[in-house]
């Protein structure tokens, strides 16, 4: 009777490796769901994960994969860390251009490292992404003012704690054509939104404004949270129009 081939051992290298088989679609959204830092480990992996990285479509960025979980907020070392990190990672990243841009600082202390997220933001917006979720910290205050938008192919936008200029309305009217989904949190400085495009709006904000204005044709979901109750900004008035047409 002819012997029956034992079962090859997990690990022993004789298991044939189906993912590096698949192709670099699909190995490039494996990693678009990894955390950055982690999806460039992959490149122990095998010789053909080494350069997968440098062209992933997505960019997921965060201070928590520099630091324990337990920690209450980040401090300048383990920042050097992040920003060696990403800088390299903006730098020698080939994708044509993103689908998305994510990146989160958590509850950093010190001065600088919003002229880190400058450049940052500024080098991720080249990549023309259309998503980009951008949640900074906001330990003394809304200190990081966001550049002005143009970006022809941003279809989702997710802020938290940013200082947007007056004319962030007219931004998103000219610069961004085809914006569909637009979230803002704990963010300052703007006076309402201007858009053709905008279907999905959310904003839970301090208003610095007593006039605040939405004009967008599109719209079919609003969430509103304003401070109505706060003294000073009880006379604060939303001014929508052409909403649901």
């Amino acid at each position: 009777m002819e012997a029956v081939p034992k079962r090859a051992r997990a690990g022993s290298g004789s298991a044939p490796d189906r993912l590096s088989a698949l192709s670099d679609e699909l190995l490039h959204l494996v990693l678009s769901f990894l955390p950055s830092r982690q999806a460039m480990q992959t490149t122990v992996l095998s010789k053909r994960w080494v350069d997968l990285w440098r062209s992933m479509p997505a960019l997921n960025l965060s201070t928590s994969e520099f630091i324990c979980t337990t920690a209450t907020y980040y401090d300048q070392e383990k920042w050097g860390k992040m920003e060696n990190f990403t800088t390299n990672l903006l730098m020698r990243d080939r994708a044509p251009r993103l689908d998305a841009f994510r990146l989160n600082t958590g509850h950093i202390h010190g001065d600088d490292w919003y002229r880190d997220v400058d450049r940052w933001f500024r080098r991720a917006m080249e990549y023309c992404p259309v998503v980009m979720e951008i949640s900074l910290a906001r330990a003394g205050g809304v200190r990081y003012h966001l550049p002005k938008l143009v970006s022809c192919h941003l279809k989702r936008l997710d802020i938290s704690g940013v200082f947007l200029e007056r004319s962030f309305a007219e931004q998103l009217h000219s610069g961004c054509p085809v914006l569909e989904d637009l979230k803002i949190f704990g963010c300052r400085g703007f006076r309402g939104f201007q858009s053709d495009t905008l279907k999905n709006l959310a904003v839970d904000c301090w208003i610095d404004a007593h006039t605040w204005t939405i004009r967008d044709p599109s719209l079919a979901s609003v969430s509103l949270t304003l401070p109505f109750w706060a003294t000073g900004y009880i006379d604060v008035l939303l001014d929508i129009q052409e909403f649901l047409l």
